[in-house]
């Protein structure tokens, strides 16, 4: 299986079969395989990354008419 995954400082891997360096951003998001995910995480490295997607209607009564926010909302989250 794979994971995606949130770069927290910027990092450099080798994979060990093929000798190839894979670099990693500060804020980049990645999938990686579940073993490196929790290698990343347990160094430090990572944290877990999940898509969330704002839906629904928020109801403006100024003027008494639902707007659907759903394509302009935004939403952060912080995981400790």
């Amino acid at each position: 299986m794979s994971k995606k995954v949130q770069a927290i400082k910027p990092f450099t891997v080798r994979n060990t079969s093929t000798g190839a360096l894979t670099s990693y951003a500060m804020g980049e998001i990645a999938t990686v395989s579940d073993d490196d995910a929790t290698a990343y995480k347990t160094a430090g490295l990572v944290q877990d990354y999940t898509l969330l997607t704002p839906t629904g209607n928020k109801a403006i009564t100024a003027n008494g008419t639902d707007i659907d926010v759903a394509a302009y909302a935004t939403v952060s989250v912080a995981v400790p």
